[in-house]
């Protein structure tokens, strides 16, 4: 005896049927810390849409970037998987350092491979650069933009210590000017900016950082190091359209940390660097000349 399965699709507010798998469309969201689904037809959902859009307009959009989204759903993967978020991340900067390096060797003259093992004299003044040392003497200051301070020295060097932290705090204060989120349109979003450039990481919020936590933040990535030596007119962009290398895929976490801001006058780049991202810069940087 033959048999035949249908199944029927069913609007969960009016009860309406159809054989059209089609025919509804499933909703999910929050309320008062309960969680909601419901499946309703195009006529339905309208209505849902309407009722709720006076809330939906007054209300702040949280959605996570799908970057962040992406970044969780890795994350619990690798729980599962038994794998420390600690193991990941080292694993991740040895494969990204090996083209970080690249980038920094060619913004300071260098003849790097585009492929195969960086050369040992390179790695040594990378190394050297990025750890406050002697890094390639191309470094010098050529014409400086500070927009924020026309008189910005730079930033000296702490040694890690509480009282160099102190200092170092003090000092960065001094170049310091706050961006405005309403001139940048982000008035809903700046409090909750994180600095690795995604929104809405609670134990990443710039706005809990103090000034030197900041700079150390940014100091994690090289790229972002040569990113704002570029802006700045220390390091030399072989780009012939003069555009930062990968500044696309930085500028959010640096304008975050109020690095840099929007520059309309700049049609390549479309940011220049704030004075504190010049302090910033020489705190990685001492060659950079502390009186211009």
């Amino acid at each position: 005896m033959a048999r035949r399965l249908v199944t029927t699709y069913i609007d969960d507010l009016t009860g309406e049927e159809s054989k059209d798998r089609r025919f509804l469309t499933t909703h999910h969201f929050s309320f008062d810390g309960r969680e909601y689904r419901i499946q309703l037809a195009a006529d339905s959902t309208a209505k849902l849409r309407d009722a709720l859009a006076p809330f939906t307009a007054a209300a702040e959009d949280i959605t996570p970037s799908k970057a962040a989204l992406a970044q969780e759903r890795k994350w619990a993967r690798m729980a599962d998987s038994g794998r420390s978020i600690a193991a990941y991340q080292a694993e991740t900067e040895e494969k990204t350092n090996a083209a970080e390096v690249r980038d920094w060797a060619r913004a300071n003259d260098f003849d790097v491979p585009a492929r195969g093992r960086v050369p040992g004299e390179i790695l040594e003044a990378y190394k050297a650069a990025m750890s406050g040392g002697q890094p390639a003497p191309v470094n010098d200051l050529g014409a400086p933009t500070p927009y924020q301070d026309e008189e910005d020295p730079g930033a000296p060097v702490g040694d890690g210590s509480p009282d160099a932290d102190r200092e170092l705090e003090e000092e960065a204060m001094k170049h310091y000017k706050p961006l405005k989120p309403e001139e940048l349109g982000r008035e809903k979003q700046w409090k909750t900016r994180a600095a690795s450039g995604c929104d809405r990481l609670p134990d990443d919020r710039v706005e809990k950082m103090t000034l030197t936590e900041r700079v150390k933040a940014m100091g994690t990535s090289s790229q972002n190091i040569t990113q704002l030596g570029q802006l700045a007119g220390v390091l030399p962009n072989k780009n012939k359209d003069g555009k930062v290398n990968q500044l696309s895929g930085s500028k959010a976490r640096l304008l975050n940390l109020e690095m840099i801001e929007p520059d309309p006058s700049d049609k390549v780049n479309g940011y220049r660097i704030t004075a504190f991202g010049r302090f910033a810069y020489g705190h990685f940087n001492p060659t950079l000349d502390q009186d211009a």
